[in-house]
């Protein structure tokens, strides 16, 4: 039977509200970082599931994609901490003589991350929280769709991926080869989220080169999650002379050499035809 618009966006909403519940007492108790990092992928899974497939649903006003929104950042400033002070015992500590520099930083970071830790407490326990997973319970379980729900999936794939992916291909950050504007680099790697949660949905609806894509996808965003991970670092720092700020110096002008090469595709003309006729061609 052909799978239909309505029928899709009801597994990919399940699948993700499911796997925000599996992590929710974990992430309460503060138990495995693992847990945080599941939960915060199925929180930004399930908006973009929502905003892909916004004119598809009859959705119940506790479930939206602000509300989503808003948990998403509760849990990825935690995640950010623990990223942060995770690459600081790894990836610098290593690389210096005195471990002095990082253990102050690392204490700071773990102060921040008790108060960030608190908000995740409230944002999971307050009535919006449980408003949100009743609505989408309740929703699952007597799903109301519009009208288009009931059209076949695999031509209209093209259609579904074309808006995040023209606001992604659109995006002034590929414009830039450096770290001038990093909040608008920053812009760019959530769109790059967006649109590689999205292809993911529908990765097994294409041919080999689309899952290729979806990799260089992955490759730019931790690129940039770089980027933007080193600028934080750096800010944290009290003097500019350090080793430490030296290191993480060092591990930016990598990253952004990395960047300069990788965005080179996404400005040949050449590049973006054959992008666009992949799009366009699920296995139908």
């Amino acid at each position: 039977m052909e799978t239909t618009l309505g029928w899709a966006a009801h597994g990919l909403i399940q699948e993700q509200y499911e796997q925000l519940l599996r992590q929710e007492e974990s992430v309460l108790l503060d138990e495995d970082p693992e847990a945080l990092h599941k939960m915060r992928v199925a929180c930004r899974r399930l908006r973009t599931a929502l905003q892909v497939f916004a004119q598809t649903l009859d959705l119940p006003t506790d479930l939206t994609q602000e509300r989503v929104r808003d948990l998403g950042r509760a849990l990825g400033g935690l995640r950010d901490l623990d990223v942060q002070r995770t690459d600081l015992m790894t990836y610098y500590q290593p690389r210096l003589p005195d471990e002095s520099q990082v253990t102050a930083l690392t204490e700071r970071l773990t102060k921040q991350r008790r108060r960030a830790y608190s908000r995740v407490q409230h944002e999971l326990t307050r009535p919006r929280y449980q408003k949100l997973k009743r609505a989408c319970a309740d929703w699952l379980a007597q799903p109301r769709y519009h009208p288009v729900a009931k059209r076949p999936l695999s031509p209209l794939l093209p259609y579904l991926l074309g808006p995040l992916c023209a606001e992604m291909m659109l995006h002034p950050g590929w414009l830039l080869d450096d770290d001038t504007d990093p909040h608008v680099l920053h812009d760019l790697r959530k769109a790059l989220k967006h649109v590689r949660y999205e292809a993911e949905f529908f990765a097994d609806a294409y041919p080999p080169a689309f899952k290729d894509w979806i990799k260089g996808i992955k490759t730019l965003q931790e690129t940039l999650g770089t980027i933007q991970d080193t600028g934080v670092l750096a800010a944290q720092l009290s003097t500019a002379e350090s080793d430490l700020h030296l290191a993480i110096q060092d591990r930016r002008a990598r990253a952004l050499l990395h960047w300069r090469t990788l965005r080179r595709a996404y400005l040949e003309p050449v590049f973006l035809t054959q992008l666009a006729q992949i799009v366009a061609r699920p296995a139908m």
